[in-house]
């Protein structure tokens, strides 16, 4: 299962890298986020995954100490 999950990653990663060269993020609706942060364009739309990701390993991180 680890391996299959880390196959799906890396292609998410891919295919995300080969959408923004090929300039497919173009049209971007703004939105505000529940913490305020301000998503204009694929840039901050970047910005605020990685934030969102870090979110979920600060989780993962926790939650070993109870395992």
């Amino acid at each position: 299962e680890i391996t299959e999950l880390k196959s799906l990653l890396d292609a998410t990663i891919i295919k995300t890298e080969k959408d923004f060269t090929d300039g497919k993020f173009q049209t971007y609706k703004p939105i505000t986020t529940s913490t305020r942060f301000e998503i204009n364009n694929i840039e901050s739309g970047i910005q605020f995954n990685n934030y969102h990701e870090g979110l979920h390993l600060g989780y993962i991180f926790s939650l070993r100490k109870f395992v």
